[in-house]
């Protein structure tokens, strides 16, 4: 299956010389010592991708000094729907609120996938330079 990571030029460099895309944060655990599981890393590490391959109204790219849809890697991998994903489905109903709306709201997250584990450049299938998108 095709989709979409996107990533900060910057970001293309380091993905290039360790040959794959790391998985990041998942965002299971909340900010919130009373919405359970709290804190960093408490779900599986993941990669982020999207089916969208222009997610101007996703904001969950925006919060960054740098341009985090700068580069989009379109990758031939399995993934799974975030929003049918087993982690994502435990997290805290507000907290799992929370960040659908700071993103943009449902709409945006239906186009959400997660992949376990790195990806392999050997993935890659297409770099595509998106100068000028969104912040």
């Amino acid at each position: 299956m095709i989709l979409h990571h996107f990533t900060s030029e910057f970001h293309l460099g380091l993905i290039a010389t360790a040959g794959t895309i790391n998985a990041t944060e998942s965002n299971i655990g909340s900010g919130r010592r009373d919405w359970r599981p709290f804190g960093e890393h408490v779900g599986p590490d993941v990669v982020w991708l999207t089916d969208n391959p222009a997610p101007d109204d996703d904001r969950s790219f925006r919060g960054s000094l740098l341009n985090k849809t700068a580069v989009r890697l379109d990758v031939d991998v399995d993934a799974i729907k975030w929003t049918t994903w087993g982690p994502a489905k435990r997290m805290h109903r507000d907290w799992r609120r929370a960040l659908v709306a700071a993103a943009g709201g449902r709409i945006v997250a239906d186009h959400w996938w997660v992949h376990p584990g790195p990806i392999p450049m050997s993935r890659v299938v297409e770099i595509h330079h998106t100068i000028g998108a969104t912040r």
